[in-house]
């Protein structure tokens, strides 16, 4: 158990210190005697543990202002004096509105678990979590109309709920010459938003709270318009002129009209995957050995907006050649065309975040393997100054397997590309 009471100069003036209570318990169970019914688990721990755990995280990190009333003072304004040379001071105005009753984030954590030995050679853990964030800043935007006049006062109303589990496990066994390991890691991570202070919505596809944090958002692609008489009798679609070739989306609110009134959520987070997971696999004989270890994510969402490959001619940027070569054209009016149309103008309606450009970012990846061998030491020993000496064969990040034509699903979106390296090398130990 530990209390731990601290403070931050970051807080707003008599929230600045708080208590953050937590507990934990283990129950080593291999170690009571009603256990020794079982013979193949040689060590089995259980452990749990909870808390509440104080933050200091701020709204846009704003330290001081979030919680003071804030003021300025416009340029121009009138003359004082009699000669009219006396400074001239603006309007006050009042700056956005002071929070009302500051406090803490807080995150309420619980968390269950085991460690496990079976047939002396099989070592597993497991654990489930969750966790509740609460009091955290939100824009108060949502709680205030336009005609208060000002700009809206911070709120920690905001509520996130996490939960999930992770499960690793790992197994070594020496076969007569021959050394095996085998093992590997899954975590499934899933959370809501519960509170966020959002403003009431005209459409229920709009509403945000309930969804995951980071959800992907966007309009439902319908495929390819192929006619005139095609676009005549759909629903307007209002982001620009349309025109055979150009995506047609879905009125999700049914009021006849394609706007930003019928965004929903179409996918999951581009930020970070739900899913993790690994395994190796790994064994060695007189000195002559591999390791291999991939690793992979799921549940993760794409956009293809990447400028110059897959959204051209916008700003006058580049067209990649594949999406060149997979347009919609008219002497090829295929409604299953891989990219719409291509303008020479700025094309806002197909490029809005939609259906049409979302892809399964998942994907699994060889991140590394090795062959090598170990020189046998009787042989070192003859130099009297070499202990261990290895030569390998090394792979890193050779391959992925995904569902992203072009690109790298696990580098998609990065500044700089995701290198493959193959080295030969010596490992020497003196």
């Amino acid at each position: 158990m530990a209390l731990v009471y601290s403070g931050s100069s970051r807080l707003a003036p008599g929230t600045k210190w708080s208590l953050s209570p937590t507990l934990s318990a283990g129950w080593v169970l291999t170690e009571e005697n009603f256990m020794k019914a079982f013979p193949v688990l040689d060590f089995l721990k259980l452990r749990a543990s909870a808390g509440m755990i104080n933050a200091d995280y701020l709204p846009g990190d704003n330290v001081w202002t979030y919680y003071t009333q804030s003021y300025s003072q416009a340029g121009g304004g009138y003359a004082f004096g009699s000669g009219y040379d006396a400074p001239m001071y603006g309007p006050v105005t009042l700056g956005q509105m002071a929070a009302v009753n500051p406090g803490h984030e807080k995150a309420y954590k619980f968390n269950f678990g085991f460690d496990a030995v079976l047939f002396k050679n099989l070592n597993i853990e497991f654990d489930y979590f969750i966790q509740q964030r609460r009091d955290i800043w939100v824009s108060g935007n949502g709680y205030y109309s336009s005609l208060i006049g000002f700009d809206a006062p911070y709120a920690n109303e905001g509520q996130v709920n996490q939960h999930g589990f992770e499960l690793s496990a790992d197994y070594s066994k020496q076969f007569g010459n021959v050394t095996f390991n085998l093992g590997g890691n899954v975590m499934l991570y899933k959370n809501s938003i519960e509170n966020m202070a959002e403003e009431p919505r005209v459409y229920d596809n709009l509403v945000q709270t309930g969804n995951p944090l980071s959800s992907t958002y966007g309009l439902i692609a319908e495929g390819l318009f192929t006619s005139q008489q095609e676009i005549d009798n759909s629903p307007r679609q209002t982001f620009s002129t349309v025109r055979p070739g150009d995506i047609k989306y879905k009125d999700v609110n049914n009021d006849k009209v394609v706007d930003a009134n019928d965004v929903c959520k179409i996918g999951y987070s581009t930020a970070c995957p739900e899913l993790f997971y690994n395994f190796h696999v790994g064994a060695e004989v007189k000195g002559l050995g591999f390791d291999l270890m991939m690793q992979g994510v799921g549940r993760y969402s794409a956009v293809l907006n990447t400028k110059s490959m897959y959204w051209g001619l916008v700003n006058n940027t580049t067209i990649s050649q594949y999406v060149y070569d997979n347009r919609w054209s008219p002497a090829n009016n295929d409604a299953n065309a891989i990219f719409p149309r291509l303008s020479s103008n700025s094309n806002a309606n197909n490029y809005q975040t939609s259906t049409y450009w979302l892809r399964d970012r998942s994907y699994l990846k060889l991140r590394h393997v090795e062959l090598y061998y170990n020189i046998d030491k009787a042989l070192l020993a003859k130099t009297r100054f070499i202990d261990a000496a290895k030569v390998y064969l090394r792979g890193v990040d050779l391959f992925t397997f995904d569902h992203l034509d072009e690109v790298d699903a696990a580098s998609y979106g990065a500044t700089n590309p995701l290198t493959r390296s193959v080295v030969l090398g010596l490992s020497l130990t003196f």
